[in-house]
């Protein structure tokens, strides 16, 4: 055995994992979960964390598609398992463990993956993406102007303060709201 291929079988000896269950899969994502911490292998927070993707039951198109996206951000060494029933876990486990030590054929890649981007684009009109965003509640509303106009401060501001002599004299404040705030003398003559 060559020192690549110890330090890879060192490395993945507890790959983490990152389930991902069908509606309906509950029972089932219990006994995988059981079967990690039996095992100690960790789960994997996020698709870059990612050694071994399960997916548990039987994902609809939806699911399916984003299972798609999911597993092309997984970086490689990776492996993709589905499990089916709890009498499968272990063998599932095994097998996509066995498969991640395994080296890869020099030169090739695993696998021709998409892109995220590519699996997320559609030739949809590029605006769909704005239906339906909570846009309303802002009619009428006043956004312009800074918002300070008419606040009162109420002598928690500069009462005291030395400005030493960069005050607001000559700047001008083009409509940034400070007509009628009492700043206790501070400079705004």
């Amino acid at each position: 055995m060559d020192l690549i291929a110890r330090v890879r079988n060192w490395a993945l000896a507890r790959p983490r994992v990152l389930l991902v269950d069908a509606p309906g899969a509950t029972t089932l994502r219990w006994s995988v979960e059981a079967e990690l911490d039996r095992r100690g292998w960790p789960c994997a927070v996020s698709p870059a964390d990612t050694d071994l993707l399960v997916v548990l039951g039987e994902p609809g198109p939806e699911l399916a598609e984003a299972v798609d996206v999911l597993w092309s951000q997984v970086p490689e060494p990776r492996r993709r398992v589905e499990v089916q029933g709890t009498g499968d876990v272990a063998v599932a486990l095994d097998q996509g463990r066995a498969a991640l030590v395994r080296p890869a054929e020099s030169g090739t890649k695993e696998d021709g993956r998409p892109s995220p981007a590519s699996l997320l684009s559609n030739d949809e009109d590029e605006d769909a993406h704005d239906e339906g965003m909570g846009h309303a509640g802002h009619e009428g509303m006043d956004h312009g102007g800074g918002g300070h106009e008419g606040m009162d401060h109420g002598g928690g501001g500069h009462e005291g303060m030395d400005h030493g002599g960069g005050g607001h004299e000559g700047m001008d404040h083009g409509g940034g709201g400070h007509e009628g705030m009492d700043h206790g003398g501070g400079g705004h003559e």
